[in-house]
């Protein structure tokens, strides 16, 4: 993204949407975004048109990557009270590449930083309207190494890339695979489908890491014939005693929770084979990752006792900047952490009840 000159023409915290098919234009997309400076907003293809035009909209993105079969579904997004896209690059045509420079842009020419944003990624809103959070590079940065350390991946491991991209669960797909020599297995929506024809897809492909949420891995059946599954992480809902005891034997088996604005992942928990045979147990979300801080508290905002109920916080690493163009929704669900020993720590109210169990 570079003018006749050669000179950057995006700027640090400058938003770039994209909005493609689960496809190679896609890892190429995200990737060309973020190496020239910008955050990226994704856009799924496959959201009806008006909450398309709100995210382009809210967003104010000016350049907008996409492909050419996806160019009918976004006209009315175009030009919106004179602020709507201003250009778009098409990632499937091979004029879009023609005459960039071969390298990459230094991070000196670009200015961009660790308190950068990354990413944009839109949740649904309890007002039916999505809201934009906003991540910054340092908390991606620290998901990259906790999800590499716990996870053990290298150069010969195949991370499955299951997840939309305009969930955070694809940030975790694509960091702990391209970020570590790994390779990110993509495919497509029908192949994806849980039960056989996914199935089919890791036995073929030869999968090692995986993160599924609990009903595509329960429809999966037994972990026989699945031999080359070395990582299995979970999350997004509640995960069964039973299907923990079905797995946690057969892989190393992590319970994973975070919201969107806690970069993807704030807690973990690590199933050993003693925990997984008292089938009568809940499964925890666990304890705090790496460079991460949970609390229980009260609504004076004190801790509560070990195995009193209060709501969860987090802080640390991960905490987002907040909502885009949303000030007073940011004020009321990020604040100052009182716990916290940096300057300006920060933490955000989750909204989720929780104990601490010991």
């Amino acid at each position: 993204m570079r003018d006749a000159a050669g000179a950057p023409i995006i700027k640090p915290d400058a938003l770039v949407a994209i909005s493609v098919d689960r496809s190679l234009e896609m890892v190429v997309g995200l990737l060309g975004i973020l190496k020239a400076g910008a955050a990226y907003v994704p856009v799924d293809p496959e959201y009806p048109a008006e909450r398309i035009e709100y995210m382009l909209r809210d967003s104010q993105a000016r350049v907008l990557l996409t492909q050419h079969r996806l160019l009918e579904r976004l006209p009315a997004s175009m030009q919106v009270d004179g602020s709507g896209i201003e250009e778009i690059m098409l990632l499937d045509d091979e004029t879009t590449y023609a005459g960039q420079p071969e390298g990459n842009i230094s991070r000196e020419e670009t200015g961009q930083t660790s308190s950068n944003l990354a990413y944009v990624i839109y949740t649904s809103g309890s007002t039916g309207q999505p809201k934009g959070v906003m991540i910054e590079h340092s908390g991606v940065g620290n998901l990259a190494q906790l999800l590499q350390k716990e996870l053990r991946v290298d150069e010969t491991s195949r991370v499955l890339q299951f997840a939309s991209f305009s969930f955070d669960a694809c940030v975790w797909e694509v960091v702990v695979s391209l970020l570590h020599g790994a390779s990110l297995q993509l495919s497509t929506k029908e192949r994806l489908m849980p039960g056989e024809p996914l199935r089919a897809l890791l036995q073929e492909r030869g999968i090692t890491h995986a993160m599924l949420p609990p009903m595509a891995l329960s429809a999966l059946g037994e972990p026989e014939g699945l031999e080359s599954l070395q990582a299995v992480s979970v999350g997004g809902d509640v995960c069964s005693p039973q299907l923990v005891q079905q797995w946690s034997d057969a892989a190393h088996f992590v319970n994973a929770y975070g919201p969107t604005e806690a970069t993807v992942c704030a807690t973990m928990f690590r199933v050993e084979s003693e925990w997984a045979a008292d089938a009568g147990q809940s499964l925890p979300i666990g304890g705090p990752v790496a460079n991460a801080r949970v609390y229980i508290l009260d609504e004076q905002k004190q801790p509560v006792p070990l195995g009193v109920t209060g709501e969860l916080y987090v802080g640390g690493a991960g905490v987002a900047r907040g909502y885009l163009h949303r000030a007073e929704l940011t004020a009321e669900r990020f604040m100052d952490d009182p716990f916290g020993e940096e300057p300006g720590a920060r933490m955000y109210r989750t909204g989720d009840l929780c104990m601490w169990r010991a």
